[in-house]
Parts: structure tokens; sequence; C-alpha cells
């Protein structure tokens, strides 16, 4: 009898911990969207995840040119900060890219980099 009681026991304490366990996160990181996009080119980058998009972290990257004096010439890679993407909101990761001048930065290849 004692011995079907441990077990018994053992059973309900196992199956208390399955059910506390927490559960396994998801990510869709193709539901989110990334500005400029291939062929298009901008003042900036931005990253934008849906509500709920799920669990993990992301951020905008672009490469980053100038067009001061003229023509345009690599100055760096920009990162934008990194922000959780599983909230109730859609959230954003953005970085501008600045030139020499006012205005004369210019974002292209903008991509998402994920964690």
């Amino acid at each position: 009898m004692r011995t079907v009681l441990r077990l018994l026991t053992a059973t309900a304490l196992a199956a208390s911990a399955a059910l506390a366990a927490p559960a396994t996160g998801f990510a869709d990181p193709s539901s989110c969207t990334v500005t400029p996009g291939p062929g298009s080119a901008s003042n900036a980058g931005t990253a934008t995840c849906p509500a709920n998009a799920g669990d993990f972290w992301f951020r905008v990257v672009i490469d980053c040119y100038d067009a001061y004096p003229s023509g345009l010439h690599f100055i760096g890679v920009n990162y934008g900060p990194w922000k959780w993407a599983g909230g109730d909101t859609s959230t954003t990761s953005s970085v501008p890219c600045n030139g020499y001048v006012p205005g004369s930065g210019v974002a292209f290849n903008g991509r998402l980099e994920v964690r």
C-alpha cells in the first residue's frame, strides 16, 4: 500500500510540474516590415513588428552613405535600438542616416536583425 501511495504521489507531482511549465514561445520575424527595402533609399531605416509578433528581440540595420559633396560614398552601418516583439502593440526600431551636412545621409539595404 505504501508503494502504491508513493507512486501516486510521484505521478501527481510530475503532472503538476508539467502543467506549471511555461509554454514554449513563438517567433514570426517574417511578419515584420523593414524600410528602406531593396532598390529604394531613405534618410533613415525602420523595422516594425506587429503586436504579438513573437518572443524575440529585433532591430533595424542599414547601410549609410553620404551624398556630400557629390556622389555617394559609404560611411558605415547604423543599428537601431533593440526592441521586444512580443508586446500587445506594434513596435518600431528606427535609426537615422546622418551625412556630413543635414539631408545628405542616404540609407540603403534596410534589414532586420533578430536575437
